[in-house]
């Protein structure tokens, strides 16, 4: 079930509520959120007031510039291999990142991708070129065409982005780094079996025959 957003202001109010003798049970039971969710909130948001709001109201909007990211995923384990966040990624943003994800995992076939302007600069194609990787284009704004990638990032907004007020890219990366090991630990995916992204890929590699046997 998609999670609802709530406005800092309303955050404030649950938590006052709380503070007024309301039981934490019953405020998390009123607004459908996990006892965990209203004590991170009471952490970053306890000794706010109202009018703090206003500042928060700023920090939200330059949130959105905050959460332009690149995510690299293996489509056979799931694993979600990498998450370069940035104001503004280019071309070459993307290729480090692509780079450092092939160093430990090999060269794979193909990359599958959106058609964006980080993967159409003619930098970025000669580098693939010149790596001998094919590339499958898919038509912006058809989901479909990739679901389980659209389905990790519609996990990835509800359960971390939409729950996070980032004060810096630094703070972003740490939290969305911390979120991407967890999910690869921990989520259990029907597609493998559920098992998790990385309790697949090291099950998968304990039955490759080894060298010579």
């Amino acid at each position: 079930m998609k999670r609802k957003r709530h406005p800092t202001g309303e955050i404030i109010r649950i938590l006052r509520k709380a503070d007024e003798g309301q039981s934490v049970e019953e405020a998390c039971r009123e607004v459908n959120i996990s006892e965990e969710t209203f004590y991170r909130w009471r952490r970053k948001y306890g000794r706010m007031e109202m009018a703090d709001a206003k500042r928060f109201k700023v920090l939200e909007k330059e949130n959105v510039e905050l959460k332009k990211m690149l995510t690299l995923i293996d489509k056979y384990s799931r694993q979600c291999l990498k998450i370069e966040v940035g104001r503004k990624l280019k071309s070459k943003e993307v290729l480090d990142a692509l780079a450092e994800a092939m160093a430990k995992r090999g060269l794979p076939r193909y990359i599958r991708s959106e058609n964006g302007p980080e993967f159409i600069a003619r930098d970025a194609q000669n580098w693939l070129d010149e790596m001998g990787m094919g590339t499958i284009d898919l038509e912006p704004g058809s989901p479909w065409q990739n679901p389980f990638v659209e389905s990790f990032h519609n996990r990835l907004r509800d359960d971390c982005l939409n729950q996070e007020i980032f004060l810096s890219v630094t703070e972003a990366r740490i939290v969305i780094e911390e979120w991407r090991r967890c999910h690869n630990r921990l989520h259990l995916h029907s597609g493998l079996g559920f098992q998790s992204p990385d309790d697949f890929a090291r099950n998968v590699a304990q039955l490759e025959p080894v060298p010579g046997t």
